[in-house]
């Protein structure tokens, strides 16, 4: 692509950025306005993490030997980060009084 066509698209996305983000302060606003707020998962996978965490250290130690052999951890693993990275994506509408009572408080 020439020099020029490189300046024109730089242009075309940070033109489409600001508008993007322009938009999203106009929503967050009227949402705000019936009393609704905007989560995303951010504010919900630390205490998901913690969670698992907990749930993973009461596998006996030959459990995890074995599965860990056969590359169990491996699979959940990949399963469990492309779940987190789909999931973090999406933004939930709920009642802000419902968002001040997530771990994070609420975005």
């Amino acid at each position: 692509m020439s020099a020029i066509g490189e300046i024109i698209a730089g242009f075309a996305g940070k033109v489409f950025n600001a508008f993007k983000a322009g938009a999203a302060f106009i929503v967050a606003r009227v949402l705000g306005a019936f009393g609704l707020s905007l989560v995303s998962l951010n504010a919900i996978l630390p205490s998901l993490k913690d969670q698992l965490s907990q749930y993973a250290s009461h596998i006996p130690p030959k459990a995890v030997e074995f599965l860990s052999a056969v590359g169990a951890d491996v699979f959940m693993t990949l399963v469990i980060s492309a779940l987190t990275v789909r999931l973090a994506t999406k933004v939930f509408i709920v009642p802000t009084s419902v968002a001040n009572q997530l771990p994070g408080g609420g975005q």
